[in-house]
């Protein structure tokens, strides 16, 4: 299975890391991503995203665990060019998302933003076999396949 991550699923990852807890966010991170049972798409202004958002100091992140962090999905990663086009999201910040995963080919985008369930953005997704995907739906597929 090829997945774009949205960047909510690697924030709670990184607060879960930092404060010792267990989740499956922190899972995809650990585990599943340096595992190979999914092919990971990502971009550069997804990876450039996840680094501002980990960041932003009221979020709690260590700043030290930043780098490592983002360093650590793109070298596990597929990182595909995009050209930042319109993908029919209503909030555009999102399109990022849609576009990286029509150019990696992929077959989900793993996300908890209602905003993949757009009309526009579900006709994008319909039209390239790509569906959008609950971290547990996700972690789920991933069980059954392996």
């Amino acid at each position: 299975m090829r997945a774009v991550i949205d960047t909510n699923i690697f924030l709670a990852a990184a607060l879960t890391i930092a404060a010792g807890k267990h989740t499956g966010s922190r899972d995809v991170f650990e585990e599943l991503l340096p595992s190979g049972l999914f092919e990971h798409i990502t971009s550069a202004p997804i990876l450039y995203e996840i680094g501002d958002v980990l960041s932003r100091s009221e979020l709690g992140v260590p700043i030290a665990m930043v780098e490592p962090f983002i360093a650590q999905i793109e070298t596990l990663s597929i990182v595909v060019p995009i050209r930042n086009l319109s993908m029919g999201i209503a909030d555009r910040k999102d399109d990022k998302f849609l576009e990286t995963a029509v150019q990696g080919r992929a077959d989900a985008i793993v996300t908890r933003d209602a905003d993949f369930h757009h009309p526009g953005a579900q006709r994008t997704l319909s039209t390239y076999n790509c569906r959008v995907m609950s971290l547990g739906a996700f972690l789920r597929a991933l069980n059954r396949q392996s």
